[in-house]
This record gives structure tokens, C-alpha cells and sequence, in this order.
């Protein structure tokens, strides 16, 4: 209920930001096909100062609901949740994308957003990221200037950062057959994939990055869940047919020994009781000759809602 009075009263304040703005736009300009004089000029910069100071203002308010959140979720003693919310931010990202018109970019919408997040979550605390130095651009643009930067060599010293406290999350490229860190994560049951970033800077194809770290996983309406099937190589074959005849995605496949290997799979999941009934099928359906060892990763935004090419 203290929420939901928070949000009205935002709401309040923005709708009547919204018809002041609107109040004076229509004593500026009456007329379309008038020409246009050093006045007009100098009248629609005072529009614009007049939206900055309502941007601001906003801004400040905003500010004041996070230091109330920060002040509840300590109070109820939700610090599993930890500073980073990404299922949170992305559906903010999500609401504001599907609602923007105009011409301004979706691209700089993105990163005004981005930096917004960055100042709000420091008001709460510092959150220190540890990243390969080839993705320091887009890591350093997904969570802002108000967040804390470890360079490490590669995936191995990233998930050692943050198991030793010098890191609170870390950045890593999605699993490959090249850089398998995820394996790892059978033996750090305290380490989850939390979230993802996507990149399209520099091709049309988007790659993606996944993040991990010790808190609580949150699942949200286009998660996608992944898990490691481990497997005898025989059965291969008849275990991907499986998958793909029950929607399960299969991103690698990981050769462990010689008759033994690492199945990375993902499925989408709301809950962990939609998380057990997917388990579920992979334990009555598929072939009770095949004995799988499931490990739940963690979860991560599979949805493409970043149209960040515009």
C-alpha cells in the first residue's frame, strides 16, 4: 500500500508537469505557417528551459522515492536483492521504449536511462564491476559513471573477483566452447547469472554478454532460464531431438571426457515452480536410459526490446 502511494503521488506530480508544459506551448505558437522571427526563436528556447526545469524537478523527486525504497527494502531486510536490479531496469527500459515517438533516438533514450540508473543505484550504495578489457565500452555504458571498474584478463579471474569481494557482479561473454566458465558454476552454488547486456555497435548481428553474481535470482516475464544437462556422448543425438520437440533451446555443447559432456540449455521461466515443472519433463519424458545431471545457472532478459539501431 506505501508503494502504491509513492507511485500515485509521482504520477501526480508528473501529470500536472505534463499540463503546464502543454499550457504554455499553446501561448508560443498559434499559428503553423506564420514566419518565424528572432522572437519565436527565443520563445521556443524558453519552452525548452521551461521542459528542462520540469525534467529536473522530476529528477529530484525521483531521487527522493529511491532514498524511500533504499530506507524499506533495508528495513525489511531485502539485502539479497543487492543494488543491481536488471530484471527491474529492463522492464522500466522496456515501458519507456514501447512508449517513445518521435525522432529523438531510441539509442541516446537508452543511454540517458542507463545513466539515470547508474546515479539512482549509487544513492544506495557502490557497486563494483569486474569485465574483460574488450567489452569495457558497453560495460562501461550499461551501468554508467556512477559505478566502480576492475579490469580482468579473462573469465576465470572475473568469477574469482567477485567469490574474494572485490567485485559485487562481473561481465562475461556467453558461454562458448572456447571460454566454458559456466561450468564452473556447478561447483559456486553461491554464483548465479543474473542478467545480460546486448550490443549492436558494431555489426547488425547483436552479441551478448551475460552477468553473474551472489544475489538473489528474480525471474520476469521474457526470462530465459539456463541450466547444464550433463550426458553420455551416446545419447546425444536423441537428447537434442528431445529438446527441441519440448522448446528447449540449446545454446552449446560441451565436451567434458570422452564419453561425457555439458549440455547448456535454456528455457524460458517466470518462477521457480515453472523452473521445476521444465525440470520435470527432462526427468519423465525424455529416455529413462539417459541419466541427467541438472544445474540450474540462473536467468537473464532474452527478449530483443532495444532497438538501439534507430
Amino acid at each position: 500500500m506505501y508503494f502504491l502511494y509513492l507511485s500515485i503521488e509521482f504520477s501526480t506530480e508528473i501529470d500536472m508537469s505534463i499540463k503546464k508544459i502543454k499550457s504554455k506551448e499553446n501561448n508560443i505558437i498559434k499559428n503553423k505557417n506564420s514566419k518565424f522571427s528572432f522572437k519565436d526563436l527565443n520563445s521556443i528556447r524558453s519552452r525548452i528551459d521551461l521542459i528542462d526545469d520540469n525534467i529536473h524537478e522530476l529528477l529530484i523527486n525521483r531521487a527522493k522515492l529511491v532514498e524511500k525504497v533504499a530506507k524499506t527494502k533495508k528495513s525489511l531486510m531485502e539485502k539479497s536483492l543487492g543494488l543491481y536490479r536488471p530484471d527491474r531496469e529492463h522492464a522500466i527500459l522496456k515501458r519507456i521504449i514501447s512508449n517513445h515517438k518521435g525522432t529523438f533516438p531510441v539509442r541516446s533514450l537508452v543511454a540517458s536511462w542507463s545513466e539515470l540508473f547508474s546515479g539512482y543505484r549509487s544513492m544506495q550504495g557502490n557497486l563494483t564491476i569486474s569485465f574483460i578489457k574488450k567489452n569495457e565500452m558497453i560495460t562501461k555504458n550499461h551501468f554508467g559513471v556512477s559505478s566502480r571498474y576492475f579490469i580482468r584478463k579473462n573469465s576465470d579471474q572475473i568469477i574469482d573477483s567477485i567469490l574474494e569481494k572485490k567485485a559485487d557482479i562481473g561481465v562475461l561473454p556467453f558461454p562458448n566452447p572456447r571460454d566454458r566458465w559456466c561450468c564452473r558454476l556447478i561447483d559456486l552454488k553461491e554464483l548465479n547469472i543474473i542478467g545480460s547486456m546486448q550490443d549492436s555497435s558494431h555489426s547488425r548481428k547483436i552479441s551478448r554478454l551475460l552477468i553473474i553474481g551472489k544475489q538473489k535470482k528474480v525471474y520476469s516475464s521474457s526470462n530465459m532460464v539456463l541450466i547444464l544437462l550433463s550426458i553420455k556422448n551416446n545419447y546425444l543425438a536423441e537428447l537434442k531431438k528431445f529438446l527441441d520437440l519440448n522448446s528447449f533451446k540449446l545454446f552449446n555443447i560441451f565436451k567434458i571426457e570422452q564419453n561425457k559432456s555439458m549440455i547448456l540449455v535454456g528455457f524460458h521461466s517466470l518462477k521457480d515452480k515453472d523452473i521445476s515443472n521444465k525440470l520435470g519433463i527432462l526427468k519423465t519424458k525424455s529416455n529413462p536410459e539417459i541419466k541427467l545431471q541438472t544445474v540450474i545457472l540462473g536467468g537473464f532478459e532474452y527478449e530483443e526490446v532495444f532497438k538501439i539501431d534507430k
